[in-house]
C-alpha cells in the first residue's frame, strides 16, 4: 500500500515494497491534498513504477480521509446504506481511468502498466465510449495533447478487475475483448462470496477461453509472474 501524501516518500516505499518482493503497488485513486492523481506532481512515482515494471493497483478505500463521490454525497442522508457503498468503488474507478487515459498520464508513461480493481467492469465499455467521443471532438483543445483515444491507452496498458458475479462482463468482452480483465473474489470482505466465489465465476455465459484468460493468463501479464 503506497500513500500519496509524499511523492518522495511513496517512490522510497515503492523500491523498498519491491525490493521485498511486491508484485505491485496498491493506490488509492482519490484526490489528495488538493491534488487529482494525474497531476505531474506524481509523475516521479509513475516514472519509478515503469522503470521496475510493477504496475500501479488502484483501489478505493473503504474509509478515506480524502474526498470520494458517494461518500461526499449521501453519507448521512436517507438510504446511505442504498447509496455510498454500491456507489463508492466504481464512481472512483470511473475517475481513475478517466484520469489515466485522458488525463494523459499515459500519454507520457508509455510502457506503465495499471489496474483498477473491486469496482466493477460493466461500466467500461460507456466510459471509453464517452471520452473517446469528446477527444474527438475537443481533443484539439486539450492543454496535455494525447496522440491516441483514451479507449486505445487503456487496451494497450490498462487491467480491469469482474466480480465473481458480475454477468455483464459478457458485453465488457464483446466492447473490448478479454485481455484486459482479471478476476477480483473481494475475500474477506462481507460482501464476498466465499467460498464459493469462482465457482460462481465459472458459471459466466462467456467462453472458456475468457474465462482462462481472466482467472489466470492475464493475471501473468499483469504481475509479471508465472
Amino acid at each position: 500500500m503506497i500513500t500519496l501524501h509524499d511523492v518522495d516518500l511513496a517512490v522510497k516505499e515503492a523500491r523498498r515494497a519491491v525490493k521485498n518482493g511486491a508484485v505491485g503497488l496498491s493506490i488509492c485513486p482519490e484526490p489528495i491534498n488538493g491534488r487529482q492523481i494525474h497531476d505531474r506532481y506524481f509523475d516521479p512515482l509513475w516514472q519509478e513504477a515503469q522503470e521496475m515494471n510493477i504496475p500501479i493497483c488502484f483501489h478505493p478505500p473503504a474509509r478515506p480521509q480524502q474526498p470520494q463521490v458517494s461518500k461526499d454525497r449521501f453519507e448521512g442522508h436517507p438510504n446511505q446504506a442504498l447509496l455510498v457503498n454500491p456507489l463508492r468503488n466504481p464512481i472512483e474507478q470511473i475517475l481513475a481511468v478517466s484520469a489515466f487515459t485522458a488525463g494523459g498520464v499515459l500519454e507520457r508513461f508509455g510502457k506503465l502498466k495499471v489496474a483498477f480493481l473491486e469496482g466493477n467492469c460493466s461500466w467500461l465499455p460507456w466510459l471509453l465510449y464517452r471520452i473517446d467521443e469528446y477527444w474527438e471532438m475537443q481533443g484539439a483543445m486539450a492543454d496535455v495533447p494525447l496522440r491516441k483515444k483514451p479507449s486505445e491507452y487503456f487496451k494497450e496498458q490498462c487491467f480491469i478487475s469482474v466480480d465473481v458475479d458480475e454477468a455483464l462482463v459478457k458485453n465488457v468482452i464483446d466492447y473490448l475483448g478479454d485481455d484486459n480483465i482479471v478476476i477480483s473474489t473481494d475475500y474477506p470482505h462481507i460482501d464476498c462470496r466465499w467460498p464459493h466465489a469462482l465457482d460462481e465465476f465459472l458459471t459466466t455465459p462467456i467462453s472458456e477461453q475468457s474465462k482462462k484468460n481472466i482467472l489466470w493468463d492475464n493475471c501473468v501479464r499483469l504481475y509479471g509472474v508465472s
